[in-house]
C-alpha cells in the first residue's frame, strides 16, 4: 500500500495534480483522473477516505477542478461521499449540464434511496437534452433504469440521428448490457429493437471489433 499523505495535504496533492496535467486539455483530463484514481486505489483505507472526502468537498463547493474531482469520484467513492454528492445534485437544475458529473457518481455508487433522482433526469418528459451523457452511467448498478432510459432515447430520437453512431457502437464490447436492452425492447417496442439489431448486424461486418466481442454479441442478437 502506498502512502500519499506523507509530507502533503490533500489540497497540496490535488493542486499539484492539476498543475501537472494542465496541458492535458486534449485528453479531457483522462490522464489526471487515471493517476488520481490509481493513487487512491493503492492507498491504505484511512487515506482513501481522506482524499475522497477532499475531492467531495471540491466537487460540492464547485472549486477549481470540480468536474475532474467528480470524474475521480466515479472511480473511487465512499457511501458518505455519495450521500453528500446526492444532496448537492438535488440543488441543481436538470437542464444544467453541471449536474451530469454528480449524477454519474450516483449512477455508479448510489443506492435505491438515490434512484429517484436518476429516474427524474433520465425519464423526464420531454427527453432531457443531456440524456445521452448519463444513460451508460447507471449500468450495471441499475440495469432496469438503464434499459428504460436507453430504450426511451432510441424511441424518442430519430433513427437517422443514432444509426451507425456511438449510441449503437458502445454495445459492441458489452454483450450483457445488450442483453438487458434487448429484453426490454422486445417487450416494449419490437420495431425499435429490429432497427437497433439491424445496426448491430452492420457493425458485426466491420473489422474494427475484436472476434471474441463479435462472437459474444452474436449470441445475444
Amino acid at each position: 500500500m502506498k502512502t500519499i499523505t506523507e509530507n502533503q495535504t490533500p489540497a497540496y496533492w490535488w493542486t499539484n495534480l492539476l498543475k501537472k496535467h494542465k496541458a492535458d486539455k486534449w485528453s479531457g483530463g483522462y490522464a489526471l483522473v487515471e493517476e488520481a484514481s490509481n493513487l487512491i486505489e493503492e492507498s491504505v483505507e484511512s487515506e482513501k477516505e481522506i482524499f475522497i472526502d477532499y475531492l467531495t468537498k471540491v466537487a460540492i463547493m464547485q472549486e477549481t477542478g470540480a468536474a475532474l474531482a467528480l470524474a475521480v469520484l466515479v472511480n473511487q467513492c465512499t457511501p458518505r461521499a455519495v450521500r453528500a454528492i446526492y444532496e448537492k445534485a438535488k440543488t441543481l437544475r436538470h437542464d444544467d449540464s453541471a449536474i451530469i458529473g454528480y449524477l454519474r457518481v450516483i449512477g455508479r455508487h448510489g443506492e435505491e434511496e438515490h434512484l429517484h433522482l436518476l429516474e427524474d433526469f433520465l425519464l423526464s418528459d420531454p427527453l432531457n437534452k443531456h440524456h445521452s451523457s448519463l444513460q451508460w452511467s447507471v449500468y450495471p448498478r441499475f440495469p432496469e433504469l438503464f434499459a428504460m432510459a436507453y430504450s426511451r432515447y432510441l424511441t424518442e430520437t430519430s433513427y437517422a440521428k443514432w444509426t451507425g453512431s456511438a449510441i449503437v457502437q458502445s454495445f459492441m464490447s458489452k454483450p450483457e448490457a445488450l442483453k438487458v436492452l434487448k429484453s426490454y425492447l422486445e417487450k416494449k417496442n419490437k420495431g425499435v429493437w429490429l432497427q437497433f439489431r439491424s445496426d448491430i448486424e452492420a457493425e458485426l461486418k466491420k473489422d474494427i471489433w475484436a472476434r471474441k466481442d463479435k462472437a459474444a454479441i452474436r449470441k445475444v442478437i
